[in-house]
C-alpha cells in the first residue's frame, strides 16, 4: 500500500471496491430457505437413482471381479446418502458468501465432509 493511501473502511474489501452485502445477514437469510430445499432436493433426485443402480454403475466401470464390484457398488450407496446434505452445504457457503462472512465459508471448505 502506497503511504498517502488509507485503509478501506467497512463494506469494502481488500482492493478498495465496494461490498455492498457486507454485513448483512438478512440479504443472505432470505434466499437460505428456498434454495437450500431446491438444492438438497435436486441433488438427492440424483442420489436416488445411483443408489438403486449402483452395482449396475460399478459393473459397467470395473471389469469382471464380482468382489470388487461388491465393493464399489456397497461404496458408492453409502455415499448417496451425503448428496442432499452436499447440496445444503453449498447453498450455506454461498449464503455466507453473500451476507460478506467470508472467514466462515473458508473455514467451512478446509474442513472436511
Amino acid at each position: 500500500m502506497l503511504p498517502n493511501q488509507s485503509q478501506p473502511g467497512p463494506g469494502y474489501d481488500h482492493r478498495g471496491r465496494e461490498n455492498s452485502s457486507a454485513g448483512s445477514e438478512e440479504r443472505g437469510d432470505g434466499v437460505t430457505r428456498p434454495e437450500s430445499t431446491i438444492a438438497s432436493g435436486v441433488v438427492t433426485a440424483l442420489g436416488i437413482p445411483i443408489h438403486r443402480l449402483s452395482f449396475p454403475i460399478a459393473g459397467m466401470f470395473l471389469p469382471g471381479g464380482e468382489a470388487s464390484i461388491a465393493f464399489v457398488g456397497k461404496s458408492l450407496r453409502m455415499g448417496t446418502f451425503s448428496f442432499g446434505l452436499k447440496g445444503v452445504l453449498i447453498v450455506a457457503n454461498r449464503a455466507f458468501q453473500g451476507a460478506g462472512r467470508t472467514v466462515v465459508v473458508t473455514t467451512f471448505s478446509l474442513c472436511p465432509v
